[in-house]
């Protein structure tokens, strides 16, 4: 709670973030300053996983840790089922 505010995070993502199931070179843009980097998925994909897997767990100990629920919600799903599932858990939680 902040403020006498509940807090939710919803973290978007799409599942091929994690995946990241390339074969081929590729070049990979980065969406906040533009920089391309080529890479060979294979070489790197075992690590890129580890990190983030590392970084998700982060994220929800933080959540965790101000007291805002943190819910993860890939684009392959229906946004508003999950969104409407987590408000009915959560208000069955205020009952």
């Amino acid at each position: 709670r902040m403020r006498g505010h509940d807090v939710i995070a919803f973290q978007v993502f799409d599942p091929d973030e994690r995946e990241m199931d390339f074969v081929d070179l590729t070049r990979f843009r980065d969406l906040e300053d533009g920089s391309v980097l080529a890479a060979d998925p294979p070489l790197i994909q075992a690590e890129y996983r580890r990190q983030f897997d590392q970084h998700q767990l982060r994220v929800k100990e933080q959540c965790l840790a101000h007291a805002v629920d943190h819910v993860v919600l890939s684009v392959a799903d229906e946004y508003d089922e999950v969104i409407g599932d987590y408000l009915r858990r959560r208000a069955a939680l205020m009952l």
